[in-house]
């Protein structure tokens, strides 16, 4: 039982440092319509904004996956020698709050960085294209 509960607390950290590793080294073609991808309005106005945003999603899922897994074991150990009826409670807590969160925080910042990066055409703020 032990192991099933350990494993639910971690199946979705471990999905996410899995998608991270896999797409986030520009595996995410421009415009793919189906498939695991990060899309915005924004990252979809030029070529180098869906490039930017898919690679610095991934690389954020997958940071956040790790920091999740070692947060679900630091506090999966305590409440397991402390209050052992609890576990499922703290199972379920983890995998919603872990699917909420660790998806979620990741979108809003990529999000909030094309913003900083990038103007509403798409084009790198500072570059060639938009001082003409």
């Amino acid at each position: 039982m032990i192991v099933f509960q350990l494993f639910l607390a971690l199946l979705v950290p471990v999905v996410m440092w899995y998608l991270g590793g896999k797409f986030r080294n520009g595996a995410v073609p421009y415009r793919k319509e189906k498939g695991v991808r990060f899309r915005s309005k924004r990252a979809l106005k030029s070529g180098e904004a869906w490039h930017y945003a898919n690679h610095l999603y991934f690389h954020l899922l997958r940071v956040c996956g790790i920091n999740l897994g070692l947060i679900s074991c630091v506090l999966f150990i305590p409440v397991y020698l402390k209050a052992p009826r609890q576990m499922w409670t703290l199972c379920i807590s983890l995998f919603v709050l872990q699917t909420v969160a660790g998806f979620l925080l990741p979108w809003l910042f990529t999000e909030w960085m094309l913003r900083r990066t990038f103007d509403e055409n798409g084009v790198l703020y500072g570059s060639e294209e938009e001082e003409q």
